[in-house]
């Protein structure tokens, strides 16, 4: 018997196996930018002005070790098979910021347009023709027009990385399930800001919201509908 966590059990399963598609598939790479994905920049800057550079060593340590490496190969892939590779950030559509989440405000969480902490990581960079969502809320289908643009695209299938786990990847996961969208979360594309919170949210979410899949699963499933460079197979 499978460890019982909730309603997937109790329904017998919850969500079926979900796979990569060859022409209904889209990466969705949420809020890796420096922001919150460099430690010397935004949030991170702010950690260490304030004393918590021990504590968010597992975080950044994590980015730079293993999940900006796993998304660059999951962009590679999907650059190569024509999978559409779209990504979402925080950023205001005003430069005093007012436009925000009140959350955000409380936080202090304000990115005007065209700042440092706008930007993707390098390693991450979009490219020309690739779709970049700005969003001033957790979830990128609550202020952007994700799902618009996503149907018009012909997706119904999403490939889930970035950060952080439990809070913009996680809302954004809920999000695009209750919208119809079958979500593959990538766990070693995600991080947060404990190995708790990364290790619950991703728990919680598999076969309820989500079905959890590894990088290499994902570069498999991709090379399994793409045999070669550049021609999808049904």
């Amino acid at each position: 018997m499978p460890e019982f966590e909730g309603i997937a059990e109790v329904v017998g399963g919850g969500l079926p196996e979900s796979r990569v598609t060859a022409r209904s598939t889209a990466l969705l790479i949420i809020d890796m930018q420096y922001m919150d994905a460099h430690r010397d920049h935004g949030l991170g800057a702010r950690g260490q002005a304030n004393g918590w550079t021990e504590e968010m060593e597992y975080y950044f340590g994590r980015l730079e070790a293993v999940v900006v490496p796993n998304i660059a190969r999951v962009i590679a892939a999907c650059r190569d098979a024509g999978i559409p590779v779209v990504h979402v950030r925080v950023m205001n559509l005003s430069g005093d910021s007012s436009d925000t989440s009140w959350r955000y405000k409380m936080f202090g969480i304000l990115v005007p347009p065209s700042s440092q902490d706008s930007e993707v990581v390098e390693e991450l960079k979009p490219v020309p023709g690739e779709v970049v969502l700005s969003k001033t809320t957790s979830s990128v289908f609550v202020s952007t027009n994700a799902d618009f643009v996503l149907r018009n695209m012909g997706i119904d299938t999403l490939i889930m990385t970035g950060v952080v786990t439990n809070n913009c990847v996680e809302s954004s996961t809920r999000g695009a399930a209750d919208l119809g969208y079958r979500v593959l979360l990538v766990d070693d594309c995600c991080a947060a800001w404990t190995a708790a919170g990364h290790e619950y949210a991703l728990r919680h979410l598999h076969h309820n919201y989500a079905i959890v899949k590894s990088t290499q699963t994902i570069l498999d499933e991709i090379a399994a509908v793409v045999p070669a460079r550049g021609v999808l197979t049904t």
